[in-house]
């Protein structure tokens, strides 16, 4: 009799247990499960506010009349047309160039940039002159540049931003990095017309034009800070 007591006591045991451990294991399911979504949700936050800084940055780089690449982010298609709109409007015995930022030429030079650098290709960002205006198309309203070139930047350097006022219409900015030849400068025609390589420097300093180039230039100054501190 005390046999079948301690069985029958025993299986109990057994029994609960067994209930036990499918309580842990269906809790622990539940546990993972949260903690997925959770973590879910907060890459989604976090690419979603990459991807928000980023537009915000491409459309204040586009008020001074640039556009920008990063290889983390898809290429800017709104100046893909620029060259036929302006064969349209430009008398037939004239030449038309415009040079259009296109994304294997762009990644390519990220590559090797970053190659050189010894860097992940993601600590670097390309600011490309897309008005490639001459001082001749000057306009009270359009804020754009007279660069004509683009630039190589570091996001995991120090780079400062600075604007001088010179007349009612005419600025000057000034792009500086806190390392030695941190940024890499060509002239559009010199990089497609002749294939020769840029020039390496620590400051880069062109003209703004436009009664709203300081307005303009703040805007684009916050907006690449922001996405430089979230891309870090």
């Amino acid at each position: 009799m005390k046999i079948e007591n301690q069985s029958f006591y025993f299986r109990e045991l057994l029994q609960s247990i067994s209930e036990l451990i499918k309580s842990w294991i269906m809790k622990s399911k539940i546990i993972i499960i949260l903690l997925c979504f959770f973590s879910n949700i907060a890459f989604g936050q976090t690419v979603n506010k990459i991807n928000s800084d980023w537009n915000d940055l491409k459309k204040a780089a586009h008020q001074i009349g640039f556009c920008v690449f990063q290889s983390d982010q898809e290429i800017c298609d709104e100046h893909k047309n620029e060259l036929a709109k302006r064969e349209k409007t430009t008398p037939e015995d004239q030449e038309v160039y415009y040079f259009e930022m296109k994304k294997e030429w762009a990644q390519n030079r990220l590559t090797k940039w970053s190659e050189r650098q010894e860097q992940p290709i993601e600590d670097f960002i390309i600011l490309f002159d897309v008005a490639q205006k001459s001082s001749l198309e000057k306009s009270t309203t359009e804020t754009f540049n007279l660069f004509r070139g683009f630039i190589l930047m570091d996001l995991t350097d120090t780079i400062d931003f600075t604007f001088h006022k010179k007349d009612l219409n005419q600025s000057m900015m000034n792009i500086e990095s806190d390392e030695k030849n941190a940024l890499m400068e060509n002239a559009l025609w010199r990089e497609f017309m002749t294939g020769r390589l840029g020039r390496f420097s620590q400051r880069i300093d062109f003209k703004l034009f436009g009664k709203n180039a300081a307005i303009d230039f703040e805007n684009f100054k916050e907006a690449f800070f922001v996405f430089q501190k979230g891309n870090k």
